[in-house]
């Protein structure tokens, strides 16, 4: 599903709309340039893609901006995270065990190449924080990697940074996650202890009904982004919540 040359004006996107896409393989290509990558350091990606459960969309900045009555496109992403994130819980509750746990769904950014490290940093490090707090209970892993990104696996080894912007969605693998989320002692418990029983998570923030309807532009005039940060904000580690503050890590224009 590519979004790149679409207007931002009424561009929105549905849950329905996600179960047209065809899997990565031959025929649909990683757009990212990066899962042949990041296959090298998580054991999922080559079984999420060999049993056609791993799924991918590309979005552009102006179509994610669209999302927001500010113009925001962090909150743009958010929208998309979440329609995206009920997609997978669906796929999965209705999938057979063995394929269950690989579900895999990926968010490109297309267009990033003239955002800097900072601004790129600020389109996603609220969704993820926001998600993380809303579906670590229901056994859900995001994570995101921003164009210049470095980071390092478990066993210590450098993994290259990503030539595009991109945000994961993955079921969690709880005696393997909550032990690596070491760091945030709240989500890891989370995770730890996760269940999906197909309960509303959106509840404490607002009155979000979860069906195949679902879609981007409804969260947005329920000012979602804006609720969910300020209910977020009281759960974040003290150390993060001055960095995740928006005079220092705004919501990129």
């Amino acid at each position: 599903m590519t979004q790149d040359d679409l207007s931002s004006v009424g561009f929105d996107v549905h849950m329905s709309d996600l179960d047209r896409r065809e899997p990565l393989g031959v025929a649909n290509p990683d757009s990212s340039g990066y899962v042949h990558i990041a296959a090298n350091f998580c054991p999922y990606i080559g079984p999420a893609i060999e049993t056609q459960a791993f799924f991918q969309s590309q979005y552009s900045l102006a179509a994610l901006r669209g999302l927001s009555i500010d113009g925001r496109a962090a909150e743009g992403l958010l929208y998309v995270g979440i329609v995206h994130t009920e997609w997978l819980r669906q796929r999965r509750a209705r999938s057979d065990q063995r394929t269950r746990p690989l579900i895999c769904d990926t968010i490109v950014i297309t267009d990033d190449d003239h955002l800097s490290w900072t601004q790129l940093a600020s389109v996603v490090m609220w969704p993820q924080w926001i998600l993380k707090y809303l579906y670590s209970s229901v056994g859900i892993m995001f994570a995101n990697f921003w164009r210049g990104y470095v980071s390092s696996a478990t066993d210590g080894r450098e993994i290259p940074p990503p030539p595009r912007t991109f945000f994961a969605i993955r079921s969690a693998v709880p005696p393997r996650d909550s032990e690596f989320l070491v760091n945030d002692a709240a989500i890891a418990n989370f995770i730890g202890n996760s269940r999906d029983e197909g309960q509303n998570v959106h509840l404490p923030i607002a009155a979000v009904e979860i069906n195949e309807t679902l879609s981007a532009a409804a969260l947005r005039d329920l000012r979602y982004f804006d609720r969910a940060r300020m209910w977020s904000y009281s759960l974040l580690p003290e150390a993060l919540r001055e960095r995740m503050t928006a005079n220092r890590i705004p919501g990129c224009r």
